[in-house]
């Protein structure tokens, strides 16, 4: 089982952020997924080849643990942020960093042989595979990006969901605050109709 997972992606437009499409699955018919999966994701400006890039500095660095709670008897989306970076030629690295002996079949990221837009790879190989990772980068639009998620940022045509009252960031100026309820890892996002996936990270955040 593939435990790094890559794609090589070019922006016009100031990026914040993506959503990449993972799939979770019990390898046992009938049982729920009971064992938590802790992916990494990293970005690099990309340099002329796969493991030439990943050998970098990367821009950012965030960590999620997906519960087994949280895993879904569905295909979901993850969304995960990144400080802003100005356009150009990146490359985003998943890598799963549960022991892969605990998580065989129990997690992966859906993959369109049919599509070729971009390059994708797997693990240490600098060959392309054909085909494409399931993935959307987000363009910078205005309050899109906070240091913490809160409720209403919207993606797009998504937008967080639910919200917690427990932490509260600051929306407005100091003399007159506007508090807003904080979203967090695992917290739903929606398009307004139904949910369309799951917040992946944003509270274990290192900006190189």
């Amino acid at each position: 089982m593939a435990t790094k997972f890559a794609q090589k992606f070019t922006t016009t437009f100031i990026s914040d952020g993506c959503r990449v499409h993972l799939l979770q699955d019990c390898p046992i018919i009938g049982m729920d997924g009971a064992i938590p999966t802790h992916i990494r994701l990293q970005v690099f400006t990309w340099n002329s080849s796969y493991t030439t890039t990943i050998a970098g500095t990367a821009h950012v660095t965030e960590d999620a643990v997906v519960p087994s709670e949280a895993i879904e008897d569905d295909e979901m989306w993850f969304y995960m942020m990144w400080k802003p970076l100005a356009a150009g030629t990146y490359l985003w690295l998943l890598t799963v960093q549960t022991d892969a002996s605990d998580d065989t079949g129990t997690f992966q990221v859906v993959y369109d042989p049919t599509s070729i837009k971009f390059d994708s790879y797997e693990d240490a190989s600098n060959t392309p595979l054909g085909g494409d990772f399931e993935s959307e980068v987000f363009e910078l639009n205005s309050g899109d990006y906070e240091s913490a998620l809160s409720l209403g940022d919207v993606f797009g045509a998504h937008e967080t969901d639910g919200g917690h009252s427990g932490t509260k960031i600051n929306r407005g100026s100091t003399g007159t605050p506007s508090y807003a309820n904080s979203i967090e890892v695992q917290d739903a996002v929606s398009d307004g109709t139904r949910k369309t996936g799951r917040i992946g990270s944003g509270s274990l955040v290192k900006v190189n």
